[in-house]
């Protein structure tokens, strides 16, 4: 498993604003998880609350694995290969997490980094 010090130092604070939206029940999608870390640390911080992790780096979908199968938590799926460059209509995302029946999209560390066609490709998810 994969470990970014500024995914660490972020886990904290994105989970303290995230802890004034998010409700039981609720489904985050996750763009661009990156190691998942991040993602582990809020689906253990928010279990009642699913997170579905992507990333397009492969190897970074085996580090997001990784931190699935070290922690199982229950709350906390498999990563989807998602190209956010791609038009989100041709994602293979399971069919509870088609846009419009996801609750949160959540984007760290992304768009200030990406080519504008990603920035493009966030945005127009609908």
């Amino acid at each position: 498993m994969l470990r970014y010090a500024a995914a660490e130092r972020n886990i904290g604070p994105i989970g303290d604003v995230l802890a004034q939206y998010l409700k039981n029940g609720m489904k985050v999608l996750e763009l661009a998880s990156g190691t998942g870390q991040q993602s582990a640390a809020l689906a253990d911080r928010f279990p009642q609350v699913t997170f579905q992790p992507s990333e397009v780096d492969a190897r970074l979908i085996h580090s997001i694995v990784g931190y699935v199968d070290h922690h199982r938590y229950p709350n906390l799926r498999v990563p989807l290969h998602i190209d956010v460059t791609s038009v989100c209509t041709g994602w293979a995302l399971p069919s509870d997490l088609r846009p419009g029946s996801v609750d949160v999209i959540l984007v760290v560390n992304l768009l200030h980094i990406s080519e504008f066609a990603a920035t493009k490709g966030v945005l127009e998810v609908n």
